[in-house]
């Protein structure tokens, strides 16, 4: 039957999420803002699926759907993951001399209590040493072991990639530098929250909107360090605001998914080759891969105010995939 997947997908109606397993899947609708930009997406795999609102986390108990109230508004591109026990939400809240400032809050007690933990300025004040810098449109985060929570961003001619580390809980953040190619420096970047395929290896997409390249820049960390290095360059049309999922299935096979096309290396980042293109009008939306074996593809297409989507699994690592249908649930 392969590994279970909960994927959701924004409507008019509100967000529709699909549970598929094998190639069989079932449909319920979470009741909430349809008009929200930062709801939908692919979401994590796990046993306890959740739904990002506006203004709620809805999570799946006894065959419904509960909202917990999150502490700031989400609008925008924000983001929301877990580590373990712990909640973390990228969101909007005032700042301290009023104003709408970027913020990072945490919860242990799954959404019931939050905490802000920094705040970024509203851009009239500067924010205090080692807070959310102001600068730069986020794109979400991450955690990864050690644990460090990472936050990523995009930024526009300025010959460097926006990432910064937390090693203290967010409480204060440290740029991390990378090694930019001078011919990209004028580029506009966009990082993408890391994703770790183990405790010692880990990758980061970036799309790269410039001249001589325009394309998905991929940086991988191995050991203990957190030093990041270029590991490939993936030329690709039309990169800018796309939509960008990495996923990773073992160490050395990784999956990326960005407009229409689908990539894969198996040998640690390096090399990647297409291996699918979708007709026009569809666009993937995310990638996930629970195992080296099981994965599941998300794509999209609009018509109007109104959607259709598809999605795919895998049983093999990616050789075959096959349509998953989606059946009405009760």
């Amino acid at each position: 039957m392969g590994t279970e997947f909960w994927l959701a997908v924004k409507t008019p109606h509100g967000i529709v999420v699909t549970r598929a397993q094998g190639q069989h899947g079932t449909q319920s609708t979470v009741p909430s803002a349809a008009a929200c930009s930062a709801a939908g997406g692919l979401l994590p795999v796990g046993s306890a699926p959740m739904v990002l609102g506006c203004k709620h986390v809805w999570t799946r108990h006894d065959h419904r759907w509960v909202p917990t109230k999150l502490p700031s508004f989400l609008g925008g591109r924000q983001d929301f993951t877990i580590d373990g026990s712990q909640w973390w939400l990228l969101g909007f809240g005032a700042g301290a001399s009023g104003g709408e400032a970027v913020s990072l809050w945490d919860s242990s007690s799954a959404g019931r209590a939050w905490h802000r933990v920094a705040a970024s300025g509203n851009g009239l004040t500067a924010a205090p040493p080692g807070s959310l810098p102001y600068y730069g449109d986020k794109t979400g985060l991450a955690i990864s072991p050690g644990p460090h929570v990472w936050l990523t961003g995009l930024t526009a001619g300025e010959g460097r990639v926006w990432l910064y580390r937390s090693s203290h809980g967010g409480h204060t953040w440290t740029p991390v530098s990378l090694i930019v190619p001078k011919a990209w420096a004028l580029a506009q970047w966009a990082s993408y929250p890391p994703v770790w395929a183990s405790a010692r290896q880990g990758y980061l997409p970036v799309t790269v909107d410039g001249v001589p390249f325009t394309g998905i820049a991929v940086y991988a960390a191995q050991g203990s360090t957190t030093t990041w290095r270029l590991a490939a360059s993936i030329p690709a049309p039309t990169v800018l605001n796309a939509r960008l999922s990495l996923a990773v299935a073992t160490p050395r096979a990784v999956w990326i998914t960005t407009g229409r096309n689908l990539w894969a290396s198996t040998d640690g980042g390096h090399d990647w080759r297409a291996t699918w293109r979708l007709t026009p009008g569809w666009t993937f939306e995310g990638v996930s891969f629970s195992g080296r074996k099981d994965g599941v593809l998300l794509a999209m297409r609009r018509h109007g105010t109104t959607f259709d989507y598809a999605v795919w699994q895998t049983i093999n690592g990616g050789q075959t995939w096959t349509a998953c249908q989606p059946q009405p649930s009760s």
